[in-house]
């Protein structure tokens, strides 16, 4: 709405494999899980959007979208930012609407620190984003969607801010604009 009065999250892909990307928005935090889906152009292609959680949820959302499985269209996967719990779901379009493709737990329910995700040589690169060590972990969703990677980086920094792959290394960037090469921290554990 325009009186929402908060600021939002956004993220393009090809969900619905049209060759164009989509506009995915949700609201920061303050606002509920409601994600929203537009064309290039701005016009709305979702029949008003979906919830990604209960719509009581007012931690606001992170977003990242890619494919992840190899059929057609991208997927969307919806992280809650700080304030709830690590609960990501992985979301494909089908016959006009998203409908819920996978979900798993990015560590235990009582982790609050919210999570920033990157979708990447059909893999989900997630980190925790409040806190001056990021938890980052990688995962693949087969059946069940299980975690490759786990490292620990510290951070001189409050958080994380986002996660990219530039020349097809992963990286992430700090609330103090430090840019980490991911590749450079050993693994600390396997699996999950």
């Amino acid at each position: 709405a325009p009186t929402m009065g908060m600021g939002v999250h956004v993220a393009t892909c090809d969900v619905d494999a049209d060759g164009s990307a989509e506009i995915i928005v949700a609201a920061a935090r303050g606002g509920g899980p409601h994600v929203r889906i537009f064309s290039g152009s701005g016009v709305a292609k979702d029949g008003g959007g979906f919830f990604a959680y209960v719509q009581s949820l007012r931690s606001g959302l992170n977003l990242t979208c890619g494919n992840l499985d190899d059929e057609s269209g991208d997927e969307l996967v919806t992280l809650p930012a700080p304030g709830d719990t690590p609960h990501v779901r992985v979301w494909k379009w089908n016959d006009g609407h998203m409908v819920l493709y996978k979900e798993f737990f990015a560590g235990g329910q009582d982790d609050l620190r919210g999570h920033i995700g990157l979708v990447h040589d059909k893999k989900i690169y997630l980190s925790s984003q409040k806190g001056n060590l990021a938890n980052v972990k990688t995962y693949v969703i087969h059946s069940p969607s299980t975690a490759i990677e786990e490292k620990n980086i510290p951070l001189n920094a409050y958080g994380v801010l986002s996660r990219f792959a530039q020349n097809g290394v992963v990286k992430l960037s700090t609330t103090n604009g430090t840019i980490i090469d991911l590749s450079t921290f050993a693994v600390s554990e396997h699996g999950a």
